[in-house]
């Protein structure tokens, strides 16, 4: 290839980098240059028919690296529609990386599915189509109550948690938006309402969220999130904790999720260097300590170990739920009695 197509090429990845997205050439001696540059390290092909810088790529999370693709896809199929969890993608919402795989598209009822590895049809009637980013996708509540019925407790209560976080909606009108989407008896139905019951748009996470619905599924008492404490030696600047236990005899239990997102993720450091941000959560807990509360760190590790988690949680004296004498079980969340299994909500 000449030098000329080759400059033509590389300023093709930088205006494909540009607006975040892959590169998706129709020239064949253009996509004959990129694969030689794939097989000398150079570019990765994360898709077929598309790519991107390796250096660039690698410093992407999983999210945006679906999001790259999927403009790529949306700029080559203007009429594709993207629902399920490339739309809660699209929207901001928390979708765990294991659910990040195939690209999800919406394709007439009566038309035949083209499923692949790496595109998911979903036959579908016609539905409401925003445009979110550049990309067709199906509406924010389509999208929400399509993914809650697809995913287990912990996962469903991630998406809720952001779902609000995102929308300003509390949790009885995310419950009844799951009415007015689902029916009674849909498959994943009873786990989305309990998830969108148990939601609350505190939560900074995805991890916290995870965090928060293991606490209940291994049967103990839910904390308040985001807790202030003012600094003691500054009482203008306050501190939030990820979690906080009022205990019943008064004393007061502090949880912090440690997650690397909280020391190299730029959008939650402030461009701060991590040496930086380090310092900073150290003086942070220093100050948090002398309020002589015990403070309860952990890893999203510790969360998914069912084991470790428990036992951390018994060492730090964090209650059960309470039983009523029917046996029903019910949790303490803001101060209030929550009943869990009849799907009430706040």
């Amino acid at each position: 290839m000449s030098a000329e197509n080759t400059e033509h090429c590389e300023r093709l990845l930088d205006e494909a980098e540009y607006h975040g997205r892959c590169l998706a050439p129709g020239d064949p001696s253009a996509q004959r240059y990129l694969d030689r540059q794939v097989g000398k390290g150079k570019l990765i092909r994360p898709f077929r028919g598309m790519y991107a810088r390796s250096a660039s790529w690698e410093k992407l999370t999983p999210s945006q690296q679906h999001l790259h693709i999927v403009r790529a896809l949306a700029l080559k199929h203007p009429d594709w529609v993207f629902p399920h969890f490339t739309a809660a993608v699209a929207y901001g919402l928390s979708v765990s990386y294991a659910d990040i795989g195939p690209v999800h598209r919406m394709v007439p009822k009566r038309a035949p599915r083209a499923s692949s590895k790496d595109v998911r049809c979903h036959a579908a009637p016609h539905r409401a189509i925003h445009l979110v980013g550049g990309i067709k996708v199906t509406s924010f509540a389509q999208t929400v109550s399509d993914c809650l019925r697809s995913l287990d407790f912990a996962n469903g209560v991630a998406l809720a948690d952001s779902a609000l976080r995102i929308s300003g909606m509390t949790s009885m009108q995310l419950c009844e938006l799951l009415d007015a989407h689902v029916a009674d008896g849909t498959h994943g139905i009873v786990t989305a309402r309990r998830a969108a019951c148990f939601a609350d748009g505190r939560a900074e996470s995805g991890g916290e969220s995870i965090a928060r619905a293991k606490m209940l599924e291994l049967g103990f008492m839910i904390p308040d999130l985001q807790a202030e404490f003012p600094d003691p030696m500054s009482p203008r600047k306050v501190y939030r904790v990820d979690f906080c236990w009022n205990m019943p005899d008064g004393r007061i239990i502090i949880g912090e999720l440690d997650g690397r997102d909280k020391y190299a993720d730029p959008a939650k450091t402030g461009g701060r260097n991590t040496v930086d941000v380090l310092a900073d959560e150290r003086l942070r807990e220093s100050r948090l300590s002398m309020y002589k509360h015990p403070i309860m760190r952990f890893s999203f590790r510790d969360v998914m170990d069912s084991n470790a988690f428990r036992k951390l949680l018994i060492g730090f004296g964090i209650p059960h739920l309470r039983r009523r004498a029917s046996g029903e079980q019910i949790l303490l969340v803001r101060d209030k009695d929550m009943m869990f299994e009849g799907i009430r909500c706040r």
